[in-house]
């Protein structure tokens, strides 16, 4: 599990999914106790949740401790990722927060650049300084910085690491 926290944000990977659901774990077990244990701890601020499906598409669910929604977002409108994305959002709403959370799946444009989209899409959703260069150099430079942040954030980690040792 990864966690970062950046001001009022954290994101939290949750585990790889698959669609269609298996039937192992049951519906309202998918998401770990840990995982669970770190959305509670985090639930004032805004928490990205980003989810692997099938190895090979990125999808998000935000937890929004401020306006008190779920938004679930999944860049294909894939309607069994839907489904999987706020089964998952139930499960998180019902074990992990305590306050009533409405669960919203956003109706988007269908796209096949969606990895970094999706990032890019709930950044400009809560920081409005993210900005809005879609030029080719500007894409480029956004994948440079969030390239940037991922090295970086991974280097806390060991360091981290090593004083726990």
């Amino acid at each position: 599990m990864v966690e970062g926290v950046y001001g009022n944000n954290t994101t939290i990977l949750l585990p790889p999914m698959k669609t269609p659901v298996p039937k192992t774990p049951k519906k309202g077990m998918r998401v770990p106790p840990p995982t669970l244990s770190l959305i509670t701890a985090a639930s004032s601020g805004r928490i990205f949740l980003p989810l692997n499906i099938n190895g090979a598409h990125w999808t998000c669910i935000v937890v929004d401790g401020s306006t008190q929604t779920v938004c679930c977002y999944d860049s294909t409108d894939k309607r069994a990722n839907h489904n999987l994305l706020a089964q998952l959002a139930g499960e998180i709403v019902k074990k992990s927060i305590a306050k009533a959370f409405s669960v919203t799946v956003v109706p988007s444009p269908i796209q096949k650049d969606g990895d970094v989209f999706i990032c890019l899409y709930f950044w400009r959703r809560f920081w409005k300084g993210a900005g809005s260069d879609y030029t080719e150099k500007g894409l480029l430079r956004r994948r440079w910085d969030i390239l940037r942040t991922i090295m970086e954030f991974s280097d806390e980690i060991k360091e981290k690491e090593k004083v726990t040792e």
